[in-house]
């Protein structure tokens, strides 16, 4: 199980930034985009519980991105290059995909 620190530090190796604007007290918007600025990945990171409950973190913020389960993001993040490898699993154009600012 994962601490917020430990998952947002783990989805900033995938290359995700944080974006303040949309943060909240209790979650922190983290956000990858690609080069037209679109937004392919979001993990919105809730920081009031720790550990990150199993199925908020399986459901909620692994899945949707492509990412199996916590095994499955451990070895995106001992790759050679984490968003290299995040990126090839990354689904395209699915429902976490939009223009930024829609």
């Amino acid at each position: 199980m994962l601490s917020p620190g430990q998952a947002i530090a783990a989805f900033k190796r995938l290359g995700c930034s944080e974006d303040p604007k949309h943060s909240r007290k209790n979650y922190v918007w983290l956000e990858l985009t690609d080069d037209q600025g679109h937004q392919i990945a979001i993990f919105n990171v809730p920081t009031s519980k720790n550990p990150i409950r199993p199925g908020t973190l399986e459901k909620g913020l692994l899945r949707p991105n492509g990412i199996r389960d916590e095994e499955h993001l451990n070895e995106l993040l001992d790759h050679e290059n984490p968003r290299a490898a995040f990126l090839h699993v990354l689904p395209r154009h699915g429902p976490r995909y939009r223009p930024r600012g829609q």
